[in-house]
């Protein structure tokens, strides 16, 4: 099977034209306010991410933000973008038990029976492993899906493409007022 990767999670604006206006005022506090609003949009957005991913996969946020990085904008003409990386998620990770028949764990929110499989212990980590042919050995360990791959799910990028417009539209809003506020000294 080819591996998928996740293409980027971009949260960008597309306002050149007030941005040109901005510009021509000549203060710093402008370019400082959207870029911000850009990188606190693209952090908003990664956590959010985080939070849609492990539902979808059925694991904890805490093990999917691990896999997210956020690579945040230098000027306000780049994106701030979402990086999904890492391989597939040991099967254990997956609330894995072992049964009479094999191993029962639920990946994608679904519980699967993996038939002749067992629970076994590989440098102090518990794994799932199954037997290849009917010798003792070559043992082959079974993982589960991969953060990258789940995010491709063109469903899921949809979404967060759409909350990170979402966000970016708030926070430009909020730190343009807070860049007014501070160069006017009120509301």
């Amino acid at each position: 099977m080819a591996r998928q990767f996740a293409p980027d999670l971009r949260v960008e604006h597309h306002l050149d034209d007030a941005v040109a206006f901005l510009d021509r005022l000549g203060s710093k506090r402008w370019r400082r306010a959207v870029l911000t609003a850009i990188n606190r949009a693209g952090a908003s957005t990664r956590s959010q991410a985080a939070s849609t991913v492990s539902k979808a996969m059925g694991t904890k946020v805490r093990r999917v933000r691990q896999d997210l990085r956020l690579v945040q904008a230098r000027y306000i003409d780049e994106p701030a973008r979402v990086r999904a990386a890492g391989k597939s998620l040991r099967l254990m990770q997956f609330a894995a038990r072992q049964t009479r028949t094999g191993v029962t764990a639920r990946a994608y929110g679904v519980s699967r029976r993996y038939r002749g499989a067992f629970i076994a212990q590989r440098h102090g980590t518990d794994h799932v492993f199954i037997r290849i042919g009917k010798e003792r050995h070559p043992l082959h360990r079974l993982y589960g899906p991969s953060v990258p791959e789940t995010l491709a799910d063109p469903a899921i990028h949809a979404r967060l493409v759409e909350h990170g417009v979402e966000r970016l539209a708030a926070e430009l809003a909020r730190q343009m007022d807070r860049a007014l506020y501070r160069k006017h000294g009120r509301r």
